[in-house]
């Protein structure tokens, strides 16, 4: 059962990194949403 904190702790710090993972990736789709979003607005005053 000592073995159980070093399996806990390791499964815990997985679990960590993949939801900071998740959250850079989360924030760098809306920075470029952002990006995207100024390219159109630009591209349609060109047009205009």
């Amino acid at each position: 059962m000592d073995n159980f904190w070093y399996l806990f702790s390791a499964l815990a710090l997985a679990w960590a990194v993949v939801f900071f993972y998740l959250v850079t990736l989360a924030r760098r789709a809306r920075d470029l949403k952002q990006q995207i979003d100024v390219v159109q607005a630009q591209l349609e005053r060109k047009n205009d």
